[in-house]
């Protein structure tokens, strides 16, 4: 017995053991019949439609690429939205940008009316300033024009009425 135990040595077995593949024992068969899980399985991907075991090995070279592909499709759809943005900025600015352009113009034109209407009033000034004083000798009654009616109280010597 002595022998038999010095004989024994447990670092002479490093090799690893065969990987265990629940599906592919016999033994097990019986549960992996249950309706629920197979849909499970299949759900997952560790069966096919017919219930036959899919090789890992090809299983995840089937995920590798699909992944890339949803990678593929969510970098596209990102780059859809940024230009989406972009687009709605600009637009943006633009509709800005000619908004102010229509207030400035609106403000140049009523800068420009309140101009021509201070050179009008000047101008009526001048005028006004410039008309020689009415003569003593004449009566204040008997001017016409715009400032006889305001002397005489609005009322002129014309009889007619309108």
């Amino acid at each position: 017995m002595k022998r038999r135990e010095q004989g024994f040595d447990s670092n002479t077995h490093n090799q690893k053991l065969p990987e265990y593949n629940a599906l592919a024992d016999h033994n097990l068969r019986h549960f992996f019949e249950n309706r629920k899980l197979q849909h499970h399985l299949y759900d997952v991907g560790m069966i096919d439609k017919a219930g036959r075991v899919i090789d890992p090995e090809k299983h995840k070279g089937k995920l590798a690429i699909l992944q890339q592909e949803f990678k593929h499709a969510e970098k596209a759809e990102l780059l859809r939205q940024r230009e989406e943005e972009e687009i709605r900025r600009r637009v943006q600015l633009r509709r800005h940008a000619a908004l102010n352009e229509a207030r400035k113009e609106e403000k140049i034109k009523k800068i420009k009316e309140d101009r021509m209407l201070t050179k009008q009033i000047v101008a009526a000034a001048r005028e006004y300033a410039a008309a020689p004083p009415p003569s003593s000798s004449k009566s204040t009654s008997s001017l016409s024009g715009p400032r006889s009616c305001l002397s005489s109280g609005g009322r002129s010597n014309n009889s007619g009425s309108f």
